[in-house]
């Protein structure tokens, strides 16, 4: 039983801190500088989850002479239809955007900078689980 607590905490602390340092990119983004883009191709792609069908936007955008690719919501991948269809046709093809240009790394843009609540509880609940299978590891 320890084994597959410590197993767990570390699995744990590792998406912790895959999601933390996510979650830094994301809010970084915010103060990049913004650039003009025009959406390339815009599709909505929809797969299967736990809780039912799950829906992405996969984009293709020019900035500063630059073909990207992004899916959105960048972040989590994944979100509702409703929320999908709107990203979708706010990012429809031929669109005039604005993506955040990271200066150290121009190769490197996103469409949509910042972090949503739901990317918060997901990495507050991650952390829970690391401290709360470290205290019942290290316990017994």
């Amino acid at each position: 039983m320890t084994f597959v607590l410590i197993t767990l905490s570390l699995a744990s602390l590792l998406t912790t801190i895959m999601l933390a340092t996510g979650i830094r990119t994301s809010l970084r983004a915010r103060s990049w500088p913004k650039q003009p883009a025009r959406i390339l191709s815009s599709k909505l792609k929809q797969g299967f989850g736990r809780l039912g069908p799950q829906y992405s936007v996969h984009i293709r955008y020019e900035c500063s002479s630059r073909i990207s690719e992004s899916i959105l919501p960048s972040f989590m991948g994944t979100v509702r239809e409703a929320y999908a269809r709107r990203l979708a046709q706010h990012f429809h093809e031929g669109a005039s955007v604005y993506a955040y240009v990271d200066p150290s790394r121009p190769e490197r843009s996103v469409l949509l900078p910042g972090v949503e609540l739901r990317e918060w509880s997901l990495i507050g609940i991650t952390a829970l689980v690391t401290v709360g299978a470290s205290i019942a590891a290290f316990a017994l």
